[in-house]
Formats: C-alpha cells, structure tokens, sequence
C-alpha cells in the first residue's frame, strides 16, 4: 500500500525552510516533455509535488534515445506524455497528472497557466512563437517561468517572474521571423559567458543544427533538470530568495567552471549585440 508521507520522508530537512506539505500541494506546469522536459517532470514526482500539468505534441523517435527521459525502443511512437505520465503515477499512485497531446499555443495558454503555481519552460530552442506565447502568458497572470537548458557539456539557468525583466526584453526576441537570429540570441542569453565556444566545432555543428538539431548528451540535460528542480524548491519554499531576469547562471562541466551574469539590458547590452552578431555569421547556413 501506498504511504506518501514514507515514500517521500528522505526528502525532509534538506534545509532549514523544508515544508513537504507546501512542497505536495504546489502546481507545475511541464511545457514541453521531450528534451529535458521529461526530466523535469520526474524530478518533481521525487519531490512530492502531486499536482502536475504535461503538453507536448509529439511522440518518441529514435534519435531521442541517446538523451530523453521515457524513450527507449519500446516507447518509440508513443506519446510523449503519456510515456511520462505512466511513470509519475508509477512513483506515486496519489499524483494528479493532466496531459495534454498537443502544442502550447495561444488558444490553450490562458488556461494552462491560470491554474499553476510556477511553469516550467521545456520547450524545443526553435520553438519561438510557443515560448513568446508562454512567457507573455505567464506574465500577464504573474507567475514564475524557470528555463534551463543544455549547452555542450554544460547548462544555463534563467527564471522569469512577474516584476522581473520580460522575456522579449532580455532576450531581444519579438517575432519568428528570423530563426537563426533567435536561436543565437537563446543560446547568448541564456550563457553570456559562452564557455563551450573554447571547445566545440562551430563548423561541425552548423551543417546538422537546423535538420536533425545541435548535439546534446543526457549527462547535461541532467544537469539542467538537477537546475530547475532546485529552483522549484526554492520558490515554493522561499521565494523571496530566488533571482530573476537579468541575472543568470552557467555551468560547465567540461571547463569546471561557473559563471553568474548580470545583464540590465540583457541581449540589447553592447558587448551582447557583438557577440550575437558574430555567432549569426559563423553558424548562419543559408536560412532566414
């Protein structure tokens, strides 16, 4: 039989602030469970939260199987959340798991993120127009959006709140118009201090990026989980404590290295637009 408070009890007294009943009670939203999506979504069955929303639109491929959370040979063609919320429920039989087999859009924001405590980004990087609808959502009914993502042996961490700096404005992204543009922009965004540049192949990586995606390892999309769900404790725990847009953080495994930014005007900062502009010229491969 079941027992919540014993399948969870090793969790208590992480810290001084520790509060499982606030911890069960809270509300996430998971948007986007491929990638680290699914990742994010384990974490918080382990951590108790038993209140948890899923959308995605797509089904498992073999390319997924070298980094996502629920692929495997046997769920390729299955979808996403349905994958994932079998294994939720297998950790915790209480947890109340609404799926949703379809894309995050402007039709469906309203109602996702009315109902939840804090939203989780997990969306693919060239998703533009779902993440615009996302954060402008989640601002408008004030609630917390936290993003990690993985980068080359490493990951990046921004949270988005409703008094912090806005999406669009830190990342100097408005429209979709422009994809490779964007996607420089998330990725300087999200790690100013572009450590990975030291080591990878810029011109290995460009000839895939924008058919089959950028090179990605599972050890990093754990890592990025291990950030959010981090954050997720600490703005259901203390929320006063967490830092928002404009600051950020990075991490790189392979350099050892860390590194904290502070960008007031985020990506519209003068040394970020030079740095932008020379990541579009290198990885720009015909495309507009």
């Amino acid at each position: 039989m079941f027992d919540y408070e014993q399948a969870f009890c090793r969790n208590n007294n992480l810290c001084k602030s520790w509060n499982q009943d606030k911890i069960r009670q809270a509300k996430v939203a998971v948007i986007g469970c491929g990638g680290v999506g699914g990742l994010h979504a384990m974490n918080l069955a382990r951590m108790g939260i038993e209140n948890i929303i899923l959308v995605d639109p797509d089904v498992f491929e073999l390319s997924n199987l070298n980094r996502q959370y629920g692929s495997s040979t046997k769920s390729v063609g299955r979808h996403k959340v349905v994958v994932v919320k079998r294994d939720i429920v297998a950790i915790n039989p209480e947890a109340k798991v609404d799926v949703i087999v379809g894309r995050f859009c402007l039709d469906n924001a309203s109602d996702i993120i009315h109902e939840v405590d804090i939203i989780i980004d997990g969306l693919d990087v060239f998703s533009f127009q779902a993440r615009l609808e996302l954060y402008r959502t989640a601002r408008a009914y004030g609630k917390t959006v936290i993003n990690s993502g993985p980068f080359s042996f490493g990951a990046g961490l921004i949270v988005f709140g409703k008094d912090s700096m806005a999406f669009e404005d830190y990342f100097d992204i408005h429209d979709c118009s422009k994809p490779i543009e964007n996607f420089v922009k998330l990725c300087v965004g999200m790690t100013p201090s572009l450590m990975y540049l030291k080591y990878v192949d810029i011109e290995k990586i460009k000839k895939n990026m924008f058919v089959v995606g950028g090179p990605c390892l599972n050890a990093t999309m754990m890592m990025a989980a291990s950030f959010v769900g981090t954050e997720v404790v600490r703005h259901i725990l203390e929320p006063e404590t967490t830092r928002y847009a404009p600051y950020s953080l990075h991490y790189d495994a392979y350099r050892r290295k860390i590194k904290h930014s502070y960008l007031p005007k985020g990506n519209r900062g003068w040394l970020q637009k030079i740095k932008i502009n020379k990541m579009v010229k290198r990885i720009h491969v015909g495309n507009k």
